[in-house]
């Protein structure tokens, strides 16, 4: 037997249609219900275009769109019950009204039923739509006649889930006395289809979360691997609310963050039509009491609620504190080790023999307790200490099974997280364009760096070390594997953090292109530059090779914004040098290399290049400094 798969929703009138459409074939299916906020990799994948549901799989070949798939189910299993009419000029009409209730409909009933800027004129708007709808259907009991047909099928929106919201939101559109014949078509075609709609009371509280939802502004700032971030995440799902999340940068704070959260300055904070919250637990607490329909969060009894507060403090206040100390070093590591796992087995004490800490149901002490759950035992792998283990706190061990079990979905890739934690440190000096070229790539990948500046007039046994065939900086040292030279290290960067901005190209073509033009960068332009700004035998030959080069480095701009395209990468890093280094240089020593005459384009990109990344380069005053003393320096040993 052919395998049919249906991805779909429950509450969803596009993948109902299928399910009518299977069922009146009979044929067999395995329906497989989608969570639209975390689309599953088998959707993306058979839908990449819309990535929307629904999508049948007919042995694995996907079809998507549901009146295509109506279409389909109908040419392919032909001997049941027919949708479309034989007639072609009847099968023309079908289609016509289907696509009249898709593309008009639906719609116009969607802006009237969910807010629009001129309420009266959608609804008006919306019922004359219905009216024409009416018309066709004339004293006809469905719109294929007798019996049901792909119209009707379509119009499974208007027949079962406009009635249902448009009782909930409070707009009448359709109804007995506006549109006699639609509502009494609409009561044939759900006593049809009883047993294939979706059960009235769960949609109505479906709806109700989303016009809550809808009805108001969800914002959340926050980073992606913060577990204090992930608690309101997991609230929030929990709740069915929906939200945009906006990941914040810890080491160049938005403005949005600083004026939402200027006590601590720190994330997360939950914006609700503009007004903010700070604090995990605070939000939790305020995301219960505001969402009440939703799953509860802390429990209705008040002894209950101040046990579930108590604990969820004794979390952040004591047992965070502790494993922390643990896990990040501390000078008496056997005893802050000891004074974790004791802060821990009181916890484990206050499970019992609980599923969770709130029952046979997450609370808010699970919520809290996340970093112990899942981050704890991804960082301890890491750094090689072992505080919660299936043989120390065995019942511990298997609650953070069952919390990752339940909150898979909602916790951070395990591998993108080690690697976030891994020991990451940057050998530069302040004002060399190799070590910011690296700088810049960590920032823009997300990744959490230690710098050490060195003196390369008493170069560090850690950089001997780590560079003893150069000894120079940059060395990128991660898990104290050192790995050295600026564009090696920027390709390293971006081949391990995968993730986060792309710095080289995915396509190989592309790739190639970039590496010969940052070559061509370190070959070619910065040798002459240099050679043209400190001094030649020739300083007049020097200056004009210096920029034919740039030149040539223009050409291959073009028309483009950066030489990445809208957004930087390996070329523009690599480039770092001419964007800012070569115009504080040119001011000391007076030559002109990169003006708005000589090279327009070159120039605009530099300054499009220093806007974008002003925070990560050095202070231009600090450098004209340096570069001034080393200027007179060398001037004073030439006339000596």
């Amino acid at each position: 037997m052919a395998e049919v798969k249906l991805l779909g929703s429950w509450g969803s009138p596009f993948s109902r249609r299928v399910e009518a459409a299977l069922k009146l074939k009979n044929v067999e299916y395995e329906f497989v219900d989608e969570d639209l906020q975390s689309k599953s990799a088998l959707l993306l994948k058979s839908n990449p275009v819309h990535q929307k549901i629904p999508v049948l799989l007919h042995n694995d070949r996907p079809i998507a769109e549901s009146q295509v798939i109506l279409e389909y189910i109908d040419e392919t299993w032909k001997e049941g019950f027919p949708i479309l009419p034989k007639d072609p000029y009847e099968r023309a009409q079908a289609r016509f009204w289907a696509r009249f209730i898709d593309e008009k409909c639906l719609p116009a009933t969607w802006k009237a039923l969910w807010g629009s800027e001129e309420p009266e004129k959608a609804v008006e708007e919306a019922c004359e739509l219905l009216k024409i709808l009416e018309n066709e259907l004339k004293d006809k009991k469905f719109f294929a006649g007798e019996t049901v047909g792909l119209v009707d099928i379509v119009a499974n929106f208007i027949a079962f889930w406009l009635r249902a919201i448009q009782e909930l939101v409070g707009v009448e559109l359709l109804s007995k006395e506006k549109l006699p014949k639609l509502y009494n078509w609409s009561d044939e075609f759900c006593s049809v289809f009883q047993e294939n709609l979706p059960p009235k009371d769960r949609l109505v509280a479906h709806f109700r979360v989303s016009a809550y939802s809808m009805a108001e502004e969800v914002k959340l700032l926050g980073v992606w691997g913060s577990p204090y971030s992930r608690r309101v995440e997991i609230a929030l799902k929990l709740k069915n609310v929906e939200y945009e999340f906006v990941e914040e940068d810890l080491q160049s704070k938005s403005a949005l963050l600083l004026k939402s959260n200027p006590v601590h300055q720190k994330i997360p904070v939950l914006l609700h039509n503009g007004k903010p919250l700070a604090e995990s637990q605070v939000i939790l607490e305020y995301i219960d009491e505001t969402w009440k329909e939703g799953f509860p969060i802390l429990p209705k009894d008040p002894y209950e609620r101040a046990q579930a507060r108590f604990w969820a403090r004794f979390i952040d206040e004591k047992c965070l504190p502790a494993t922390y100390k643990v896990l990040w070093g501390c000078e008496e590591h056997e005893k802050a080790v000891e004074e974790a796992c004791e802060l821990l087995k009181i916890l484990e004490n206050e499970l019992k023999d609980k599923k969770f800490f709130a029952g046979e149901t997450v609370g808010l002490v699970d919520i809290v307790a996340n970093f112990i759950g899942y981050w704890l035992r991804a960082i301890q792998e890491v750094v090689g200490v072992e505080l919660l283990t299936k043989e120390k706190l065995p019942k511990l061990y298997n609650w953070s099974d069952e919390f990752c079990s339940v909150f898979q979905e909602s916790l951070p890739p395990k591998d993108k997280l080690v690697a976030h934690i891994r020991e990451v440190k940057l050998l530069g000096v302040w004002g060399s364009p190799f070590s910011r070229r690296v700088e810049i790539a960590l920032k823009l990948k997300g990744v959490k760096y230690e710098y050490f500046e060195e003196d390369l007039q008493s170069k560090s046994a850690l950089l001997l070390k780590s560079n003893p065939v150069h000894q120079k900086i940059p060395v990128l040292l991660h898990n104290d594997r050192p790995i050295a030279e600026s564009q090696v290290i920027l390709e390293y960067i971006d081949q391990t953090w995968k993730e986060g901005f792309p710095i080289l190209p995915k396509d190989p073509y592309e790739r190639a292109q970039a590496r010969f033009w940052a070559r061509f960068i370190d070959e070619k332009c910065l040798p002459a530059a240099w050679k043209a700004l400190w001094g030649s035998e020739e300083p007049e030959k020097a200056v004009e090779e210096a920029c034919e080069l740039l030149k040539i480095l223009e050409n291959e701009l073009k028309d483009k914004k950066f030489f990445g395209g809208e957004t930087v990468g390996l070329v523009d890093i690599v480039a770092n040098f001419i964007a800012y280094w070569l115009g504080a240089i040119q001011e000391v020593v007076g030559v002109e290399l990169l003006t708005k005459e000589k090279l327009p384009d070159l120039y605009d990109w530099s300054d499009e290049f220093c806007s974008a990344f002003h925070e990560s380069l050095p202070p231009r005053d600090k450098l004209v400094t340096f570069f001034r003393r080393r200027f007179q320096s060398t001037t004073t040993a030439t006339s000596n």
